[in-house]
């Protein structure tokens, strides 16, 4: 379930579902502006340390990305935060989840609670900001990050049993 902590200070306006539709320009006044600089070749763990920050929520980053020759690239305005956080969800796909259609985070020794909710502040900021989603990831999990574990339905706790099993091979069992 959902850290509510990770949300409370954050909440959701109506002119920032407005900017998820693509009005960014109404509510950049409203946000503390700040500049994000990534590199390409540790953007990963570079988002992930930048968003260990819950404050990242109420602002507004311009991001800058180092290339992998230490020149800064030319990009710049919203173009390039899309760009940052499409690459970060595939780089969070290949390392940190599992799944073929349907991708399921996995736990890993290296990273803690505090790295998790900074990935959960980047799918927050990503939808709310930037009007991204990452739809790969499973509907049952995202289903029971927001309502919980019991509001899965059995239909839907056979159906993540079966695809799990023919896509990675494990196999769940319900008490």
């Amino acid at each position: 379930m959902i850290d509510r902590a990770i949300v409370d200070d954050y909440e959701v306006e109506s002119d920032t579902l407005v900017q998820a539709e693509g009005t960014q320009d109404e509510t950049l006044g409203s946000f503390d502006r700040s500049e994000l600089i990534v590199h390409r070749s540790t953007l990963l763990n570079d988002v992930i340390l930048a968003f260990c920050d819950p404050k990242v929520l109420t602002s507004t980053l311009f991001i800058k990305v180092v290339a992998a020759n230490g020149l800064e690239e030319k990009g710049e305005g919203r173009g390039v935060g899309r760009d940052v956080l499409t690459e970060f969800w595939h780089l969070f796909f290949q390392s940190l989840a599992i799944g073929a259609a349907a991708k399921v985070p996995v736990i890993r020794h290296d990273y803690q609670k505090e790295q998790w909710k900074a990935v959960a502040r980047v799918l927050l900021y990503g939808y709310c900001r930037e009007g991204i989603f990452p739809i790969s990831l499973s509907a049952v999990f995202i289903t029971s990050c927001i309502l919980g574990e019991d509001s899965i339905s059995e239909e839907m706790r056979l159906y993540r049993n079966l695809v799990m099993s023919q896509t990675v091979g494990i196999q769940f069992f319900n008490p």
